[in-house]
This record gives structure tokens, sequence and C-alpha cells, in this order.
């Protein structure tokens, strides 16, 4: 038995259909028997999984650009504690460090 899937475009939607033929032979006969099943749902569900693979894949790149960002941030937010640590309120630096 041999499935094939076929996409078929009318005036107002698109159908995929799984065509499935196989060859009988039966009293010397060859014959051929067809099935034919609207598999529409069934790529649409396999699109819309696809996207969401998608989305998952843009969430985790962001939220690994978020996290190397944030270290850079704790960085820079270190080096500006200890400057600030080495003036005194009273200090004429100490405001333009602010």
């Amino acid at each position: 038995m041999k499935t094939e899937f076929v996409r078929a475009v009318g005036p107002t939607q698109e159908l995929f259909l799984q065509i499935s033929l196989g060859r009988v032979e039966e009293d010397g006969e060859t014959r051929l028997i067809g099935v034919l099943n609207d598999a529409t749902e069934l790529k649409t569900l396999e699109a819309q999984f696809v996207q969401s693979q998608k989305m998952q894949a843009i969430g985790q790149l962001a939220g690994g650009v978020a996290h190397d960002f944030n270290n850079l941030l704790t960085a820079i937010n270190g080096h500006c504690d200890l400057l600030l640590l080495r003036h005194d309120e009273g200090d004429p630096e100490y405001m333009d460090l602010m």
C-alpha cells in the first residue's frame, strides 16, 4: 500500500487529502483499492505545532539575550558601587558619580 498527501486548492478553501492505493490480486485478477481521507485538520495541527516550536525557540533566544545583558548590567552596577565607596558625600566629584 502506498500513501501520499495531496494539496487541493479550491476557489474558497484549501484541502489536504491523504490518498492510499493498494493492489490486490484475487482469482487471477489484479484490482486497485483506493482510500481517500481528508487530512486538512491534520495539516492544520501540524502547522500550528511548527509555529509553536518557532515561538518557543524565539522565547529561549530572548531569554538567553536578556540573561547575558543582565550579567553585563550587574558587572557595571558593581563597578559603580565600588567607585562610590571611594568618595564621600561631601566630595565634589561625588555628585558627578551619582
